[in-house]
């Protein structure tokens, strides 16, 4: 599921970075646009291997106590 509030801390870190571009001396604006990347590619390889993995997980999850805990958790 895409949930674009989950993307609003990444996209500050990267437009902080950039915005301090001019600003900071060049080391600490390289070292802040490498932790931006960074970020974005290691949510962007969670959500790829979740994709990856989900058949699996479809199969051993048991369902019908999923949707008792759900159930419990709304009641």
């Amino acid at each position: 599921m895409f949930r674009p509030l989950s993307w609003l801390p990444v996209l500050f870190i990267v437009g902080f970075s950039f915005a301090f571009y001019f600003l900071l001396d060049a080391r600490w604006v390289m070292f802040l646009i490498g932790m931006s990347t960074g970020a974005i590619l290691r949510v962007v390889s969670h959500a790829r291997f979740a994709v990856i993995a989900w058949p699996i997980t479809e199969q051993v999850t048991d369902w019908a106590k999923v949707d008792a805990l759900r159930n419990k958790e709304i009641a």
